[in-house]
């Protein structure tokens, strides 16, 4: 058995389980997008993890207007009109300033 062994009591009866360690097996959060903001064009709303929809919904999208790219008022913005809460979505997401303020929405 691989895991963890952890000892609990079920009803009187005592189990042994084995937690798997997650670090290996852990899904995707956020996408790298190696500097190319284009990459998220090409994706479905159902298509990114939920930490990306988290990212994206602090910046204002939706899944109706992303499957339509009807960009939110945040994607007019320069960098440093952004919110702290969006400027940390954008950075999450792996937008820098310079990357946010020259990327042109297709």
């Amino acid at each position: 058995m691989h895991g963890i062994p952890i000892s609990v009591s079920v009803q009187g009866v005592l189990c042994i389980i084995f937690l798997r360690e997650t670090a290996r097996e852990a899904t995707m959060e956020v996408r790298d997008m190696k500097g190319n903001p284009g990459i998220w064009e090409k994706l479905s709303w159902n298509e990114l993890s939920t930490k990306e929809q988290e990212f994206w919904s602090d910046l204002g999208w939706r899944k109706e207007d992303w499957d339509r790219n009807e960009a939110p008022e945040s994607t007019d913005k320069e960098w440093k009109q952004l919110s702290d809460k969006e400027q940390n979505a954008a950075r999450g997401l792996g937008f820098t300033e310079d990357i946010w303020n020259n990327f042109e929405d297709e």
